[in-house]
């Protein structure tokens, strides 16, 4: 599968192998190649347990390096989760939830639209938090629901709130509504393993990893 979103995120903008495949794998890394030049973009494989053992060293031979191990996490859905005062919640991603996210995260300019675009194109019952306001938005998080699966998605706290137990607030506040509301049994979701914060918060919550994948990037 070559994905393609206009350079937003590396996840939507990389070769993610679905099944083994009888052609020869310069062949089919020629045609990546190929395809994203065409669009202007890197070469980006995204390296799961789904692809051949041997894609990552030949990756790697032909110039390619590691980037952004990232783990897989899930579990069973939090009992203890309570809703926080403080987060405000919102069933679509409204102007002071979007504009205070991109403003606090590395989204640029260019890349804002196709982040709504995506945003609004998500199916499942969703739920986007906050903690703060908009001259002075804090934490953020949103969280989709299908079936009896919660996933949660764009966890972050302003660079000068961390530490403070927001990001802890917006997670227990979304792990709560998707419980209560949405019926979700229970919870997922994806984080750069270096983010060692971030990852001790969500071990506290039960999750645990299931799979880890990283990406191979083609050097210039």
């Amino acid at each position: 599968m070559l994905r393609q979103a206009q350079g937003h995120t590396r996840r939507a903008n990389s070769v993610n192998v679905m099944s083994r495949s009888g052609e020869p794998l310069d062949v089919r890394i020629d045609a990546a190649e190929a395809y994203y030049a065409a669009a202007g973009l890197p070469a980006i494989f995204r390296i799961t347990p789904l692809a051949e053992p041997e894609l990552d060293g030949v990756l790697e031979e032909r110039g390619y390096h590691m980037a952004d191990r990232t783990l897989t996490m899930t579990g069973d859905m939090s009992d203890v989760a309570v809703p926080d005062p403080r987060v405000r919640f919102l069933s679509s991603p409204e102007p002071a939830w979007f504009d205070g996210f991109c403003d606090q995260s590395p989204v640029g300019e260019p890349h804002r639209p196709v982040l709504r675009r995506m945003l609004e194109r998500v199916e499942g019952q969703c739920r986007y938090a906050w903690i703060g306001d908009e001259a002075e938005p804090m934490a953020f998080g949103m969280s989709v629901v299908e079936g009896e699966r919660a996933g949660f998605f764009e966890i972050l706290v302003s660079a000068e709130h961390r530490g403070k137990g927001l990001g802890r607030a917006i997670l227990e506040g979304l792990v709560a509504w998707a419980r209560d509301e949405a019926g979700a049994k229970s919870l997922w979701l994806q984080v750069v393993e270096e983010n060692k914060p971030a990852v001790t918060l969500y071990r506290s919550f039960g999750l645990k990893p299931i799979y880890a994948y990283h990406y191979r990037i083609l050097d210039n």
